[in-house]
């Protein structure tokens, strides 16, 4: 009976622990949208948040009358029950007395695009005299941290105005929409998060580079060298002109063996010319090899014979 209960006990503690993670997986921004390019605007949130998901901060905010009003803010990104939860301080002992949700993940949104992003987490609970009892709205403008400096977060303002009916001691309509005059807190944190990640050279781009820069420092000091040192004139002012003139020879000679398939036509100058009543002998000379060729009369010399020369394939 014990074990079953055991048994029992963990499965439920099982269920219930996948199912939070299940809900604080997807307690966070619902809509995702880059301005301009592929930023990775949500892998770059995610990032934010593995590294500092839960941010508070103390801030006073200055009312009419320079009245001072102390307050607590706890902002969590993603996975908890609200976003962004305000508490008041109690001004005798410094305690928080009362808390209330600014925003939940319900229709929340993350823009962004190069080195920020923009997070609105809207439906907060709503006002009570001021904004026409809209929902309260937070926003967080989140920036390029680069300069190695720690993250920073701070209350920028709190946009809000004091309702017409409730100036005239009227009962307001709690309607819960939206004026055409938005009423929001305006945070702003600093996070290395936010920052495009800088593409870099790989190695072998890298290696290029190295091999042009020696190679145009070679040519260029060599060139000084041969011009104003050893006096040399023309192409003997390349450096090392004879090594380069033969690397040319040799890869022109590999070219013509690689590329070059067609039989080369053998060019034969006329050393003699015998006639004799039927035909015409003609000797021909090559690179030390002598050809005899023997024409008859009947079919005509070719043209090249005119020339003193002829074309022969072999």
């Amino acid at each position: 009976m014990k074990i079953t209960i055991c048994i029992t006990t963990l499965l439920l503690g099982s269920i219930l622990l996948c199912h939070a993670e299940s809900e604080n997986k997807y307690n966070c921004p619902t809509r995702v949208h880059s301005i301009s390019g592929d930023f990775d605007v949500q892998g770059r949130f995610h990032e934010m948040v593995k590294a500092d998901n839960f941010v508070t901060l103390r801030h006073k905010h200055v009312r009419v009358n320079n009245k001072e009003e102390e307050y607590d803010y706890t902002i969590a990104f993603c996975g908890a029950k609200y976003p962004v939860i305000q508490r008041d301080i109690d001004e005798g002992n410094g305690k928080q007395i009362e808390e209330h949700f600014l925003g939940t993940y319900k229709n929340s949104s993350l823009v962004g695009g190069e080195d920020w992003m923009f997070i609105m987490y809207r439906e907060g609970e709503s006002y009570h005299s001021h904004c026409d009892n809209a929902p309260k709205e937070s926003w967080i403008n989140v920036r390029c941290e680069d300069k190695g400096e720690e993250p920073t977060m701070r209350l920028i303002e709190e946009e809000r105005y004091e309702t017409e009916a409730a100036k005239n001691g009227k009962e307001t309509a709690k309607n819960g929409k939206e004026t055409a005059r938005r009423c929001y807190f305006l945070f702003e944190y600093n996070h290395p998060a936010a920052c495009v990640p800088r593409k870099k050279l790989s190695g072998g781009a890298i290696f290029v580079i190295i091999v042009i820069s020696v190679f145009t420092a070679y040519l260029v000091f060599g060139f000084l060298y041969q011009r104003f040192i050893a006096k040399a004139k023309g192409f003997d002012q390349i450096p090392n002109f004879p090594f380069w003139r033969k690397v040319g020879n040799m890869s022109a000679d590999g070219c013509d063996f690689v590329c070059r398939r067609e039989e080369q036509a053998n060019t034969y100058k006329v050393s003699k010319i015998k006639n004799t009543p039927s035909s015409t002998s003609v000797e021909l000379e090559s690179d030390n090899v002598s050809v005899c060729l023997s024409v008859k009369k009947t079919l005509g010399l070719p043209e090249d014979f005119k020339n003193g020369v002829i074309w022969l394939k072999f």
